[in-house]
């Protein structure tokens, strides 16, 4: 629906359909897009602000995993739903742009655990919950996980920062030097055939999640 109003600067009268416009066309302000440099450091500034809320607030809690102590680095802790049926939103990064309430809100909804412990809980509720696949869908889940052993085994089958031997799902492999990879081994990388896998696995290390984090 179309809108009779009067310009606020020349007093002219035009017509709109938004309700907040207040000037006509000759008087309106048309600001120059910014350019991308000033994008990304602006975003790189709120981004940081967030994650900043975020360790801030864990350590507030005043506690490391409240599964296995874990307390060495925040960035290794996470926030685990106890019920899903009740999560309203994930408390990751970005949450903590929302009011400081609310966030807490959400927090008293879950337990605090280090990646690695989150990891087990996620995957043994998989386990639990674990829907009949296709044969077509476990052929393909049996060959990704029987890849990623093979790859473990081929780093040496413990985290290289921490020395401890855990359970696959918990680990990671780090790209030692960024600007030379070439794909994730833990997602699209189980896609490939295992001799351009090996050539990826050379550029990496070895880690648990929370060492991972802890890089």
């Amino acid at each position: 629906m179309l809108l009779i109003k009067h310009c606020s600067a020349c007093q002219a009268v035009f017509s709109t359909e938004s309700k907040v416009r207040r000037r006509c066309d000759s008087c309106k302000i048309v600001r120059a897009p910014r350019p991308a440099e000033q994008t990304r450091a602006s975003w790189k500034r709120k981004y940081a602000k967030t994650i900043k809320k975020r360790h801030d607030f864990i350590t507030a809690r005043g506690t490391g995993c409240e599964s296995c102590g874990y307390n060495t680095c925040v960035e290794a802790l996470e926030f685990h739903h106890i019920d899903p049926s009740i999560k309203e939103f994930a408390l990751g990064a970005s949450a903590f742009t929302k009011h400081a309430t609310e966030v807490f809100q959400e927090a008293e909804k879950c337990k605090l655990l280090c990646s690695n412990c989150h990891r087990q809980v996620h995957f043994l509720e998989d386990q639990k919950n674990k829907t009949h696949s296709s044969p077509e869908v476990k052929a393909v889940m049996t060959w990704r996980r029987n890849l990623k052993m093979k790859a473990i085994a081929y780093k040496g089958s413990q985290c290289q920062e921490c020395k401890q031997v855990h359970e696959p799902y918990v680990f990671d492999f780090h790209h030692i030097d960024p600007n030379v990879k070439e794909f994730g081994i833990g997602n699209n990388g189980n896609i490939r055939s295992w001799e351009r896998v090996k050539k990826e696995l050379d550029k990496c290390i070895l880690l648990c999640a929370n060492c991972h984090r802890e890089e």
